[in-house]
């Protein structure tokens, strides 16, 4: 990990070393470095861990049963947490945040 820790060093980015592990890494993806040489690239998301903790709580909110709310008052009230999952999820593989509301 200390050589990813060193790259993203060099982007002005750290990694925390308690939330941060590489879970799956794909070596066919090629990317390219600034640089133009062809490196191993891999996609950051979300683990299944996570996916399952963020559907329990949308079906915690039990939607289907508050037909009296338009659907302005349920994205309002529920606009911070799918906001939040989507600015730390989202941020490098927006198409993993959406798993949890398929």
């Amino acid at each position: 990990m200390q050589s990813s820790a060193l790259r993203l060093a060099e982007r002005g980015l750290m990694i925390h070393p308690a939330k941060s592990r590489i879970v799956y890494r794909q070596d066919s993806i090629p990317a390219k470095e600034s640089h133009e040489q062809a490196a191993p690239g891999f996609l950051p998301g979300v683990s299944a861990d996570a996916v399952k903790r963020m559907r329990m709580v949308v079906r915690g909110w039990r939607i289907p049963r508050q037909t009296p709310a338009t659907l302005t008052e349920l994205s309002q009230q529920y606009h911070s947490v799918i906001g939040g999952w989507w600015q730390y999820y989202g941020t490098f593989y927006q198409t993993a945040v959406q798993e949890p509301f398929r």
